[in-house]
């Protein structure tokens, strides 16, 4: 029967898949200060490049995830735990300071909330890790409680899935592309599949079907990113939005 779904055979997870995940459990959690400088503090002095907290952190969350996935019991919870640590960790002022600064959106009327608009690239990757800590814990903390952003002057922003999502959500509805900005005014592919994966989850475990706000961003993304003019990859990198301009740079989709 060439429709039936082919029989997918669980294989254990191997010594070093092992120590990957001791290892993430350990440095995502609770870490004596000269080793919290160690492993986070080289990350920890500017916020505007590639290497800041935000995508080590969420990496780390998405790593265990995919562990996680294949695992038994105790490595799931695990999965769960390294899940957990990575959002608290993502909700700390200094992962998300840089949204603050006069370039970005400290100026805007609703700082210091970080999520509000714009910045895909810290809320796709909170978005994403809080869908896959409910797939492995079925916690609703996040959804029950949810959590504040404090601001250095007492200034907090709260929020709590539910918000999360309808604020990413109405994001991409109001732009005629479908998609999230990641700084000011630079619409990027690869940030806009983080709150996308997310809102899949989300839909399967109960909380909404979002699949027309995905089709419409998959329609525009083809449409628009395909085809870079220079340097190879599949897809165009990011726009500029108010100009419409493509940066003609491929990637790697």
């Amino acid at each position: 029967d060439m429709t039936a779904e082919p029989e997918i055979k669980p294989v254990s997870l191997g010594e070093d898949e092992l120590s990957a995940l001791r290892w993430l459990d350990c440095v995502t959690g609770e870490l004596p200060p000269a080793q919290e400088r160690e492993w986070w503090g080289a990350a920890s002095v500017r916020q505007f490049g590639l290497f800041a907290l935000r995508y080590n952190i969420a990496f780390a969350g998405y790593a265990a995830a995919a562990l996680g996935m294949r695992g038994n019991c105790a490595e799931k919870a695990t999965a769960g735990r390294i899940l957990g640590n990575c959002i608290e960790r993502m909700l700390r002022r200094d992962v998300w300071a840089y949204s603050q600064a006069k370039n970005y959106w400290g100026m805007k009327p609703w700082a210091p909330d970080p999520c509000y608009r714009e910045n895909v690239m810290y809320t796709g990757h909170l978005l994403q890790l809080l869908a896959l800590y409910e797939c492995f814990t079925e916690d609703r903390k996040y959804w029950e409680k949810g959590f504040d952003f404090v601001w250095k002057d007492g200034r907090r922003a709260h929020y709590d899935v539910k918000r999360l999502i309808d604020v990413t959500v109405e994001q991409m509805r109001m732009n005629p592309s479908g998609g999230i900005t990641c700084e000011p005014d630079l619409l990027f592919f690869p940030c806009n599949n983080h709150p996308h994966v997310a809102l899949s989850l989300f839909s399967k475990l109960g909380h909404g079907d979002w699949t027309a706000d995905a089709r419409r961003w998959e329609r525009w993304a083809v449409k628009h990113f395909f085809g870079p003019v220079f340097g190879g990859g599949a897809l165009n990198i990011v726009q500029h939005v108010k100009s419409g301009i493509m940066y003609p740079r491929g990637h790697n989709a």
